[in-house]
């Protein structure tokens, strides 16, 4: 499936540097296959309240530095922070309805939203530590986004991590 193949392109290209660093790994595992119903669900409260951040209208939080530049070129904050909110949901709806469909393509989009920004990001300033932080992001939401896939496959006993 597509999901499988993007989650193994962005894996092999950031497994080596994700398992450099000894906190991101358990057992030889990254720690997103570790408990992986309850650190997607938390993972997605994180991502609801930073796109509630986002859109906030009082405070724009892409005035505070020159490395929004390119963030900002691409959309406002308050609509980065209404697309975060909105894709969220959606992921909030499929685990609380139980819904894989909806967990692993919300999963997916964030993925994605989290690329365009980590791509933006990098390109405005590859020295700061947004070109870590934001790969990393969209690799956890596409990693969990396979996960589920693989799970629905297999009948819950997949393991894609």
């Amino acid at each position: 499936m597509i999901i499988e193949r993007i989650y193994n392109a962005i894996n092999d290209a950031a497994k080596a540097v994700y398992n450099a660093i000894a906190w991101l790994t358990v057992d030889n595992t990254i720690i997103v296959a570790a408990d992986k119903y309850h650190r997607g669900l938390e993972f997605v409260k994180l991502e609801l309240l930073w796109g509630l951040y986002l859109s906030n209208p009082v405070y724009n939080v892409f005035n505070t530095s020159p490395t929004f530049n390119n963030v900002s070129k691409i959309a406002p904050a308050q609509v980065w922070g209404v697309v975060l909110l909105l894709l969220a949901t959606i992921v909030m709806y499929g685990y609380y309805s139980n819904r894989n469909a909806f967990k692993s393509a919300g999963m997916l989009a964030i993925g994605i939203y989290w690329l365009i920004v980590a791509a933006a990001f990098i390109t405005a300033n590859p020295f700061a530590t947004s070109s870590i932080i934001y790969p990393w992001l969209a690799y956890c939401n596409i990693a969990w986004a396979a996960q589920i896939q693989a799970e629905v496959k297999t009948g819950g006993r997949g393991k894609c991590v």
